[in-house]
Formats: structure tokens, sequence, C-alpha cells
């Protein structure tokens, strides 16, 4: 069994599911996921500055337009739409890219529960959208023995 870890942010738990061992029984999972639509599921993008989600990130929740992206800056104040290498999506969230404001030029569509390195890191807006599902999504509840 590893050590504690305290997973506080999107990108923490992400990172943690998707490498290798995933989360284990003494890991402390402390945030909410992503906000729920009715009926739908976790909705959220996350931008990194490096490939295969490394680097500094910025977490969206969904639904959301952005017409300009140049506007969004990470912590360090640096703008996303010349500093995005790769993007994760939530499992309820599909996001497309494009090449000029206003959702002109589209450049990538973004699939449910993926994460995709871009070929180059400039975009100008993108759209976040949220999907839903048949049935109401059933609460988070880990069961750990």
């Amino acid at each position: 069994m590893g050590a504690l870890r305290k997973l506080t942010s999107v990108s923490a738990v992400l990172a943690a599911v998707l490498a290798p061992g995933g989360l284990d029984a003494a890991d402390e999972v402390g945030v909410v996921l992503a906000q729920m639509e009715p009926g739908g599921s976790p909705c959220f993008a996350v931008f990194h500055e490096g490939p295969n989600g490394r680097g500094a990130s910025l977490e969206r929740i969904g639904p959301e337009d952005v017409p300009r992206i140049r506007d969004l800056r990470y912590s360090d104040g640096g703008s996303l739409n010349t500093r995005v290498l790769s993007v994760t999506t939530g499992p309820g969230a599909t996001l497309k890219l494009y090449d000029a404001s206003r959702y002109r030029a589209p450049m990538i569509e973004v699939l449910p529960s993926s994460r995709v390195n871009l070929a180059r890191p400039v975009m100008d807006s993108y759209q976040l959208r949220c999907a839903r599902l048949a049935a109401p999504a059933q609460p988070y509840r880990p069961q750990f023995k």
C-alpha cells in the first residue's frame, strides 16, 4: 500500500486514475470532479501547457463557449491561446477547438474521456458541450475494504 496522497484537483485525480496502479485505498479524494448537468455526467476540460497532460493546467467546467481564448490565463498569467499542447476531457464532455475566434476554422474535436496531444499550441476559441444520459448519474461512492 502506498503513502497517503491528497488529491484536490481534477488534474490530480485524472493523473492518479490514468497512472499505472490507479488509485490506492490510502488515497484521499477530496475534490468534486465537475459540475453535474441534470441527468448528465461530469463535464469538464483540462488544458495542459505540455504534452501528455504535463505542465501548467487550467480546468474549465462545461457547458461553456469561449469565442476568444486569449482572454483565459494560466495562474502565471500566460495566455492559453499559444500555450496548450494537450487537453483532457471528462466522461460527459466533448470539446471543439477552433483556429480562429468566434468558432471559425475548426481544428479538432476531443471526445469524452480523452486526452489528446495537439499538433501545435495555437487556438483561438472553443466550445465545451455536456452529454446527457438516459438515466440520472449515480453519485460516486468509493468502496474500499
